[in-house]
């Protein structure tokens, strides 16, 4: 009988693979036993079978030894290898998703909540001439990384070192960046620079819905006529750059316009960069411009927009929306 459980045992460690083609975080919680974090491994996709996984901890004697933590689990893990794990105790650190349109700040805020890094370390690190020179940081920009870092969950250890934290998301920025995307920005006689600073714009005004590929064309054409991109965003930026920005727009800031290079409503063309960090929707999209006779867009309250070709629509839409809101 033992030579038998034995057998399957064995055929369970050598046949039983985990699903991730790639390295995949996952965290043991409070609370949690053997039949819960079986069910969240299958809900994440790591494992596919509920009884196998089950059976492989019985008969490994695991059933009760995972250990609350975060944990790296490396692709095609065996199932018992999961098991040792996430029984091992050597918590792996802390995993933090970064949400697309994201500033600097807000990811600041973000490392420093978790115990990860202090925001001000964080701000000095994204702000090291090295970093600028690497990524041809125009001078006459904010002198940062940002639009650079890449939104994305990572796994980082309580109290970091700032080096870590930003190169880390730097390396995933740099596989995010492909030859094609380079290609296509040469071919186009535009900069990487300039790309992420208008991916920045869209991500922030579409809320990352589907519009993005229309918004990314209203502001190309407008930069394309000579039209100021009016970008409500930019203000905001150029504000927070100013520690001025408290979480309204105030009509000193409208009339007149508040004067910075960031504020659209003040300057023509795009800012001197980019004003959040945007995902690769948003990259994308702004890579490749929807083609469109629109030059005008007012938010309906949902995350969607109202596309007008004329202000005199364009003025109609914002009085039918802003009177829905009141």
């Amino acid at each position: 009988m033992k030579y038998k459980i034995l057998c399957l045992f064995l055929l369970l460690i050598s046949c039983t693979k985990s699903q991730n083609n790639t390295e995949v975080y996952f965290s043991v919680n409070r609370g949690d036993n053997l039949s819960k974090v079986t069910q969240r491994l299958i809900d994440e996709k790591i494992i596919d079978d509920f009884k196998i996984f089950r059976l492989t901890a019985k008969l490994s004697g695991q059933s009760s030894k995972l250990k609350v933590g975060n944990y790296i689990i490396p692709p095609q893990s065996s199932y018992y290898d999961i098991l040792k794990i996430l029984s091992s105790g050597r918590d792996s650190g802390i995993r933090i998703t970064i949400p697309e349109g994201f500033n600097s700040f807000d990811i600041a805020a973000l490392l420093e909540k978790n115990n990860i890094i202090s925001s001000n370390d964080f701000i000095k690190e994204i702000s090291k001439p090295e970093y600028l020179i690497r990524y041809n940081i125009p001078s006459n920009s904010a002198q940062t990384l940002e639009g650079y870092l890449f939104p994305d969950t990572y796994n980082f250890s309580i109290n970091s070192q700032p080096e870590t934290v930003v190169k880390t998301m730097l390396l995933r920025f740099d596989k995010i960046i492909t030859p094609d995307i380079l290609t296509n920005l040469k071919e186009q006689n535009k900069t990487l620079h300039q790309l992420l600073t208008l991916a920045s714009i869209v991500e922030k005004e579409s809320g990352g819905n589907n519009e993005m590929g229309l918004i990314a064309g209203v502001y190309t054409k407008r930069l394309a006529i000579g039209m100021k991109m009016q970008a409500d965003p930019t203000l905001i930026y150029a504000l927070i750059l100013e520690n001025e920005y408290d979480g309204n727009i105030r009509y000193k800031h409208l009339r007149p316009p508040w004067p910075s290079p960031y504020n659209t409503y003040y300057t023509y063309g795009t800012p001197p960069g980019p004003i959040a960090n945007p995902g690769k929707s948003a990259l994308l999209a702004s890579l490749s411009p929807e083609p469109t006779s629109y030059l005008y867009f007012v938010g309906k309250g949902d995350g969607t927009h109202i596309f007008s070709k004329t202000l005199v629509e364009h003025n109609l839409a914002v009085e039918q929306y802003q009177r829905k809101k009141q």
